[in-house]
């Protein structure tokens, strides 16, 4: 079969997409039949949110195309103007650049005008990691969604392939690849602690907690109870070091940085970093003693660097996680009894041997593959698969 050359549009609008697209990028860019460029957006080119456009310069791995959304504040209104600006904007691109495919990842909002617009001009969807639950947040919604409109589909198991054919996808369209998590991982050359330290003007203890804490969207109230039960347990830990990442782009972020914010000031052994950039948070993740908060980053990455994690109420809930991930409600006695046994010796032990459910490390490689070959003529056609 010969091979016909495509030209894909790579959109990423955060450093955890980035991070989870890297490989991907790169393999793309040295194929020969395929032609990427990458659109970045989001809070790439937030100050607030550490400007990541940074790292993406700094890795200088393929051209790439601005798209400013200007989040003004974190209200729901406001993210309400930045959909309808991306609409323009978003089809303004697809319609100049004329892809064949464009290629997303996750569930952020910004996906919605993305992959609205790529669908009324007739632009077929590769979507990375549907199927996956997140049962605390508004990604959910967008996610299902964006699989509904999306005609390729890489997921990371069975579990999640079988959730698309439940929702009616063609399980010809779904292609498990596991998780581009695990190929960054096993793909960089990860830092030491010391390096880290000088870089970041890093704060040591006895023992490192990382802790990652985002919004939960659809419950704020039990969100900023959430993260203060956690800040009075992190209290407790006086002789650790603490070190804090910023919080994404969603809505109500700012009560929660708030909180991060004034609790990293009252504590000499805290510190705070908006973004690592994705090496650097790995390499964090390796040589920390527990991972702390809510993020996907818990459940997909550090798995396979054999970390405990603390998985804190219900934003992930609905993932598949392997046996180093504790999850606990809201309360405070429940994180604390979640942070102890996650810092004990007995369950480092248990976790030795460990199983995850998220690929091999050739995800990226195995999904450029299958867009070389895909055949994209009639794939606009989309039926639902009883």
């Amino acid at each position: 079969m010969r091979l016909k050359f495509k030209k894909i549009l790579i959109f990423t609008t955060n450093r955890s997409d980035y991070g989870l697209l890297k490989k991907f990028i790169y393999l793309c860019k040295n194929s020969k039949y395929l032609k990427p460029t990458l659109v970045v957006s989001g809070s790439h080119l937030e100050k607030k949110f550490g400007y990541t456009l940074n790292e993406i310069k700094e890795d200088n791995l393929i051209k790439y195309e601005k798209a400013f959304l200007n989040f003004s504040s974190d209200t729901p209104r406001d993210y309400c103007k930045v959909i309808a600006r991306g609409f323009e904007i978003f089809s303004r691109i697809i319609e100049k650049k004329k892809p064949d495919l464009i290629v997303v990842l996750g569930d952020r909002i910004e996906l919605i005008p993305i992959c609205y617009s790529a669908l009324l001009f007739n632009i077929p969807i590769a979507h990375f990691n549907g199927g996956e639950l997140t049962e605390g947040a508004v990604d959910d919604s967008i996610r299902h969604s964006i699989s509904k409109i999306s005609h390729v589909h890489f997921v990371a198991n069975e579990i999640y392939r079988k959730r698309l054919i439940k929702m009616g996808e063609d399980p010809k369209r779904i292609f498990i690849v596991g998780g581009t998590s695990v190929d960054n991982i096993k793909s960089s050359n990860l830092l030491n602690s010391n390096t880290l330290k000088n870089k970041f003007n890093l704060i040591y203890g006895k023992k490192n907690f990382l802790v990652t804490y985002h919004p939960v969207t659809l419950d704020i109230k039990r969100s900023i109870e959430e993260i203060q039960n956690l800040l009075d347990v992190l209290n407790k830990y006086k002789d650790y070091g603490i070190i804090f990442t910023g919080t994404n782009i969603d809505p109500n972020n700012n009560a929660i940085r708030s909180k991060i914010l004034n609790f990293c000031k009252r504590n000499k052994n805290v510190s705070y970093v908006e973004s690592f950039g994705h090496k650097n948070y790995l390499s964090l993740m390796k040589f920390s003693d527990v991972i702390i908060g809510n993020s996907s980053s818990g459940i997909l990455e550090a798995p396979y660097l054999k970390k405990p994690v603390v998985n804190i109420g219900n934003r992930q809930g609905g993932r598949v996680k392997s046996k180093n991930i504790i999850s606990c409600k809201s309360s405070y006695l429940s994180i604390l009894k979640a942070v102890k046994k996650a810092d004990s010796l007995q369950f480092l032990k248990k976790i030795k041997n460990l199983k995850t459910f998220y690929g091999d490390g050739n995800a990226s490689l195995k999904a450029t593959k299958i867009l070389e070959k895909i055949n994209l003529k009639n794939i606009l056609i989309k039926k639902f698969y009883e």
